[in-house]
């Protein structure tokens, strides 16, 4: 009987160090998987930034144009030059952020087109009015874009990329509070299996000695003066 206790205990032990083992294993993948989401919930609040970007750069360049017109000064000019690069550098970042989505790397693409051909049509506004003045800009080009609506079709991709993106945040963020939700519950699995097995282990070690101790008392007894 104690050596098959002597067993049991050794068995006991092991169990109580290779279970909080294998769920330490657990809550190591989990908490990668954590990680990983993070880190994608946090490129998709990139990309809405850069789109932001874009739109910005599309959109306020016919304002500018139209403050040159009141009020020829070429630093509105020059504010169409910087929104136009800043929005190009933008949309190539998006590009590269949504690689790892063909669909959606396949809708920032047609954006990027749509959006260098539009700012090239306010480039050339730029180099206009620079060059030859407010009457020029005026009665040519100008005049001709803005009875129409250059970037309709711009606005229109802008949004369903928005859209898309802010789907996927919705998604990531739910898989990462749900990833944070079983590392708590991993975590409490661990110290729920630690515990059991540790009074369990430490009851019986306690009855291991006491039951050698009581042979030893009388013979301790036994072997005393007499």
């Amino acid at each position: 009987m104690p050596d098959s206790i002597a067993r049991l205990l050794r068995f006991a032990r092991l169990a109580a160090l290779l279970l909080p083992l294998g769920l330490l294993g657990a809550l190591l993948y989990i908490l990668d998987q954590y990680e990983d989401a993070d880190q994608r919930v946090e490129r998709t609040h990139v990309v809405l930034d850069e789109i932001e970007q874009m739109r910005v750069g599309a959109l306020r360049p016919a304002t500018w144009l139209h403050n040159f017109i009141v009020r020829p000064d070429r630093s509105w000019l020059a504010m169409v030059r910087s929104a136009a690069a800043r929005a190009m550098e933008a949309a190539q970042r998006a590009e590269a952020l949504t690689a790892d989505n063909p669909p959606q790397h396949l809708r920032m693409r047609r954006l990027k087109a749509e959006l260098a051909e539009v700012l090239d049509n306010y480039l050339l506004l730029a180099d206009i009015a620079e060059r030859d003045g407010v009457e020029s800009l005026k009665t040519s080009a100008y005049a001709g874009i803005s009875n129409s609506d250059p970037t309709r079709e711009l606005r229109t991709l802008l949004d369903q990329v928005e859209q898309a993106e802010r789907d996927l945040l919705k998604a990531r963020s739910t898989m990462e509070r749900e990833r944070l939700a079983l590392l708590g519950h991993l975590v409490a699995a661990i110290g729920g299996a630690l515990i059991p097995f540790a009074l369990w282990a430490l009851r019986h070690s306690a009855q291991r000695r006491a039951a050698n101790r009581g042979p030893a008392c009388r013979r301790d007894a036994r072997s005393g003066p007499t």
